[in-house]
């Protein structure tokens, strides 16, 4: 049996929450994720995905610590690394 193993969720093995998935992180500053849910009826709107996704990373960058991006060649991490690099240039 497959299944999807949940952002932010632990696999219970043991006790009365055996073979379940349990969260463990939820930040405050986060929006509830809920694996699973229907696709937006909404129209794609580029400008939008760009300002939450800028804001995404924008908002992980703060930090009290030396922080750091791993490229892996694909897309998405090089959009952030893009994102980071701009944002410190300011």
């Amino acid at each position: 049996k497959f299944q999807n193993f949940p952002p932010g969720h632990i696999y219970c093995n043991k006790g009365e929450k055996a073979n379940t998935f349990q969260r463990w992180y939820k930040p405050s500053w986060a929006p509830e994720m809920k694996p699973g849910l229907p696709p937006p009826a909404e129209r794609y709107q580029s400008d939008v995905l760009r300002h939450a996704f800028e804001k995404a990373v924008t908002r992980r960058m703060m930090s009290d610590v030396p922080w750091g991006v791993l490229l892996s060649g694909g897309l998405d991490s090089s959009l952030v690394a893009s994102i980071c690099a701009r944002h410190i240039a300011r």
